[in-house]
């Protein structure tokens, strides 16, 4: 099992960023090949039911997400920026096992089908 998965990975990617990400714009870039509906109707509480979780798997690793709002002005997500590092070591990790993965699963099926 994987510490994120590939839509709270993208996610993370997306807030790992010097300023706070509105969740609107977050929405916009996870659902940009939906240009025609913008993604689903809901997607501001399947993202922030993802950042939920992401807050659980990431805590014990001491990376915090931050939900910064200013007055009325819609708030943003972003990465502790004292874990930003932290944070890209651990994608880069998740990245290069996912590409480990995907590399013995194309070297069995092919040794299966040879």
């Amino acid at each position: 099992m994987t510490l994120l998965t590939r839509q709270q990975q993208a996610i993370a990617a997306i807030i790992l960023s010097d300023v706070p990400v509105p969740m609107s714009e977050l929405s916009k870039r996870l659902y940009a090949d939906r240009t025609e509906d913008g993604g689903p109707e809901n997607a501001h509480i399947t993202i922030r039911t993802q950042l939920c979780y992401m807050r659980r798997a990431l805590a014990p690793h001491g990376i915090k997400i931050l939900c910064l709002r200013s007055g009325w002005a819609e708030g943003g997500y972003m990465i502790d920026p004292d874990h930003a590092d932290a944070m890209r070591s651990l994608l880069a990790a998740v990245s290069a096992s996912a590409l480990r993965m995907a590399r013995a699963k194309r070297y069995v099926s092919e040794t299966a089908s040879a």
